[in-house]
């Protein structure tokens, strides 16, 4: 409905007024009942009765056409529903009507059937309409297909019969006769009058046919419009008889296949010279027979044929078309080369190219061009020219058939390439189980270089170079060992500097299935499966803005995260992990690793993530035993697309008694890294001096950890004052030994010399 309201300048609405309407694009759909290909009409007057219908009820009125003649006796009538309109005239035959109908809406629809009208003609009539028709006929006869005449003029035509033409040749050399069969009703008798036929073999005819049979005719029969009158699949083995010729060593014998002289065929010669024994239905079947004094061609059908001179091949370069400009640097040189006679020695010995840098005559590309097969006399060859410079050039070709005639034909262009490539397939493919090597690839219209990556990037901040440079194809292999999924992002550029307007893109999924470990279980000595690695998780319902989880497991080592999110994603979930080892086949460059994460998420895409922190600690006793200062922690994130592992912007909050706590920023979440850097895990810790411990303070208060960490380390233990002892005890045991070894006085070897010593003491005194 459309509803009208009319209001003044002041402003004051009227009544409103509404009036109905419809929109018609559906065109008019019509239905022929009769006549119809199944029943053929009958009788002396070729009367029939036309009977459709339409289911247009806006139909302002129909034409009819019968042979694409408006039937003369059919007013315009738009009546819808069923219409019957009688028709009278109709000679006998083949025939096409149609009916068009046009609606109001100025939609039309139409509806064809072909028929068979089979009545009585007079031939005598019609052979001498045909002759008429062109000066090329001395005679027309229609005949029995035996070739005995008709008895009386009018005949029914609901049988087969024989046309046969003499025709008339255009230099001194006597005549040819031409002869098909078909049943009479399969032609239309209303287009004897259309029919026409060439013999002069110098004529445009003529010579267009010489040069697509790659040479000049000696000898032309070409009929033309011969289908209007009887279509070529209603007959099959034409005969052209030409009388007074002889097959030389330098002729060929082609068959025209069409009116326009656009496709000939060598023809073979028949075998052991005999006609042949079963129908010719294609052009390949073509054959003549040969005789000293004339020769015979048996045809699919009516165009014709011809005797040709063999001479130098036809050429005709398409791509590039002479003196324009091509703007683009990939493309392919595309021309036609009509021969009957090709030179056959190899594969590529038939025609030779060469592409020249005009200014400068410098051969760009060039080579022989693999020959094809052909289309009858006609070979289509083509080759790719690519990485040309911006400039002016000639491609020149050359061709020499097999007796050696040989011609050249030359084409010049520009090239101005302002033409970007285009991706023309991206594809992923992945192998492997437990550890999946995800395969990117894609084709190019032309030869480029292509970048990819995971986010949506131009080419200059794409940093990952696909391999297949300056080619048309380009691959990228990946490696996964967790399930993944993601979209990879490609853009490519030529050899003139072309870049893609938008990268192409394509989805992947990596499903890892982890490998299952086993051990030995207590006493009973059977097997059992480890216990899975320390995981923290948290679900969203929905998340807008930002996200952020606190991670409360020593064994994990990352603290918490926040991540800021580029749209609202529902049902989000993160799962924080420990790995026991490195989990991709990728060495981290760090001299000492602390732990190996990985983050999960679910319901949330690499390109809706936007800056990640990630908070994390390490435990100063590890720190200590490795030698590492504490601002030489980092942590490293492993990115999927360049299976590198990157070092992130990592920065030392504070150090605790315990631990030292960080965070880092991150341009999204997958397997991390703390570690050292090489640098610092290879540089010793010096060694200290041993000093008397000096009186130990009294204890304090243990540090605090950052807020977002909530880790309540405890207080430093005091020194022990045990080695104090033990050192005593170790000089005592010294100066003993010592005392007992350097007392004893010279002479006194040992206990067996005391009696003898007291003695001698006495005669002393």
């Amino acid at each position: 409905n459309l509803t009208v309201v009319v209001a003044d300048k002041a402003g004051n609405a009227g009544g409103n007024n509404f009036t109905q309407y419809i929109i018609d694009n559906d065109a008019p759909t019509i239905t022929i009942y009769q006549p119809n290909a199944t029943n053929p009409v009958e009788n002396e007057t070729g009367w029939f009765v036309l009977n459709y219908t339409t289911a247009e009820r806006n139909v302002t009125h129909f034409n009819v056409t019968v042979d694409s003649v408006y039937a003369p006796s059919f007013a315009n009538n738009g009546s819808n529903g069923s219409n019957t309109v009688s028709f009278t005239g109709v000679s006998a035959g083949s025939h096409v009507l149609t009916v068009l109908g046009l609606d109001a809406a100025e939609n039309s629809g139409s509806s064809s059937v072909g028929f068979t009208v089979n009545k009585q003609e007079n031939l005598t009539n019609k052979a001498a309409e045909i002759k008429a028709a062109s000066s090329g006929f001395a005679a027309v006869n229609i005949q029995y297909p035996n070739g005995t005449s008709f008895t009386g003029d009018n005949q029914w035509l609901n049988r087969s019969v024989k046309l046969d033409l003499v025709v008339n040749t255009s230099d001194a050399r006597d005549y040819s006769k031409v002869n098909i069969t078909f049943t009479g009703t399969a032609a239309n008798w209303n287009k004897t009058t259309e029919i026409r036929v060439q013999t002069n073999h110098t004529s445009a005819d003529g010579t267009k046919a010489g040069q697509r049979a790659g040479g000049v005719l000696d000898r032309l029969i070409l009929f033309q419009n011969m289908s209007s009158f009887l279509a070529d699949d209603q007959y099959n083995t034409a005969t052209i008889f030409i009388n007074n010729t002889n097959l030389t060593a330098n002729q060929d014998v082609v068959f025209i296949n069409d009116d326009a002289c656009n496709e000939a065929y060598k023809m073979s010669q028949c075998t052991n010279n005999v006609p042949p024994t079963s129908a010719i239905t294609a052009a390949a079947d073509a054959c003549y027979i040969n005789t000293s004094q004339n020769m015979t061609l048996y045809l699919p059908h009516l165009s014709g044929g011809g005797i040709l001179n063999n001479s130098a091949p036809t050429i005709n370069i398409t791509d590039p078309v002479n003196g324009t400009t091509k703007n683009n640097s990939y493309f392919t040189l595309t021309l036609d080369v009509w021969e009957t006679r090709p030179d056959e020695t190899t594969t590529a010995s038939f025609c030779w190219y060469n592409v020249t840098e005009r200014i400068v005559n410098y051969t760009v590309a060039s080579g022989y061009l693999t020959t094809p097969m052909p289309t009858g006399t006609k070979y289509t060859f083509t080759t790719g020219l690519s990485n040309l410079g911006n400039a002016k050039y000639d491609v020149y070709v050359n061709c020499t058939d097999a007796d050696g005639n040989s011609t050249w034909t030359m084409h010049n262009f520009t090239l101005a390439d302002t033409t970007k490539p285009k991706i023309t397939a991206i594809t992923t493919s992945s192998s492997g189980t437990t550890t999946v090597t995800l395969l990117l690839s894609a084709t190019t219209d032309e030869n480029a270089s292509c970048r990819y990556s995971g986010s949506n990037l131009n080419y200059s901040n794409m940093s990952s170079d696909m391999i297949g440079s300056n080619t048309t194809s380009h691959t990228k292999s990946n490696p996964f060992v967790i399930s993944s999924s993601g979209t990879y992002y490609v853009t490519c550029y030529d050899s003139a500097g072309n870049v893609m307007s938008s990268a192409n893109s394509t989805t992947y999924s990596v499903t890892i299935t982890a490998p299952t470990t086993t051990t030995s279980s207590g006493g009973g000595g059977g097997l059992g499966t480890t216990t899975a690695a320390a995981s923290v998780s948290k679900l969203w319902n929905v998340v807008e803005g930002s996200l952020e989880m606190t991670v409360e497991n020593d064994e994990i080592g990352i603290t918490g995260l926040a991540v800021t999110v580029n749209e609202k994603a529902e049902n989000v979930e993160l799962t924080v992990s420990s790995a026991a080892s490195n989990p991709v086949a990728v060495a981290v460059p760090a001299g000492s690793v602390y732990k190996y994460i990985e983050v999960k998420k679910t319901n949330l895409q690499d390109t809706n993530i936007g800056t990640t922190l990630v908070k994390f600690k390490v435990a100063n006793s590890w720190l200590t035993s490795k030698g590492i200062d504490a601002k030489d922690v980092v942590l490293y994130r492993y990115n999927e697309v360049t299976a590198v592992w990157d070092a992130l912007t990592t920065r030392l909050l504070t150090a605790g008694s315990s631990f030292a706590y960080y965070e880092a920023d991150s341009p999204g979440l997958s397997y991390f890294a703390i570690g050292a850097t090489a640098a610092a895990a290879e540089e010793p810790a010096a060694e200290m001096p041993e000093q008397e411990p000096a009186e130990q303070p009294a204890e304090q208060p243990a540090e605090q950890p950052p807020a977002a960490q909530q880790e309540q380390p405890p207080a430093a233990p005091k020194k022990s004052k045990l080695w104090i002892v033990v050192l005593l005890i170790a000089l005592i045991a010294v100066v003993v030994g010592a005392f007992l070894f350097y007392g004893k006085k010279p002479g006194v070897r040992d206990a067996g010399d005391k009696e003898s010593s007291s003695r001698a003491a006495k005669d002393t005194r």
